[in-house]
């Protein structure tokens, strides 16, 4: 009985020997499933990344596409007109806010020529007008400045057109025409009046 102790002793010794000796600075265990549990980290990390980037992608488009613009407008961008207009009117793709929306009229030496008083339709809430104060011929601008009614969304931009291209260029040619061919007419006469007459 003496003897057991030693020999169990021994016998665990010499199976231990037979163990493979792991090196230092691996971790003991069951390797493949610690491989398996990083690998599943960094493709969830990965997972995570694109859902939010593709999550602020949608918020950037939904966002631009509630951003308010213009429709068309009275005076027409980038018109020619023949008659000079009361007012400026803009037509946007929402309704919007007043105040907080408005039409900055300027001509072409950069005063402003409009009332200062955005209006906006009551029938309509997309539309928004200014008056026009004592408009001349001439080249305008229209910058126009919208607050969307349904998120308080901020936008802006500007057309122009054009008073008095089409007529008032034609009755200054012709005024300038008529008046070269009196002055031609004037000479004409006065060099027949000036030669001698032949009896």
């Amino acid at each position: 009985m003496a003897l057991e102790r030693p020999l169990s002793l021994s016998v665990r010794a010499g199976f231990g020997a037979l163990r493979p000796r792991v090196p230092a600075g691996v971790c003991r265990g069951k390797p493949s499933r610690f491989r398996r549990s990083r690998a599943s980290r960094s493709n969830g990390y990965w997972l995570r990344a694109l859902a939010c980037a593709a999550l602020l992608l949608a918020v950037s488009t939904t966002a631009g596409a509630h951003h308010a613009a213009v429709v068309r407008s009275e005076p027409a961008a980038n018109t020619r007109l023949g008659a000079l207009p009361s007012e400026v009117r803009a037509w946007f793709t929402m309704p919007v806010v007043v105040p907080g929306t408005g039409l900055r009229v300027t001509d072409g030496a950069g005063r402003r020529v409009d009332d200062e008083a955005p209006r906006r339709d009551p029938g309509d809430p997309r539309t928004v007008s200014v008056r026009l104060i004592d408009p001349r011929p001439g080249s305008y601008t229209v910058l126009w400045s919208v607050v969307a009614e349904a998120d308080l969304d901020f936008a802006q931009g500007h057309f122009g057109f054009e008073v008095g291209g089409g007529g008032a260029d034609w009755r200054r040619k012709g005024l300038l025409a008529l008046g070269m061919g009196l002055l031609v007419y004037g000479m004409l006469r006065s060099a027949a009046q000036g030669l001698p007459r032949q009896d």
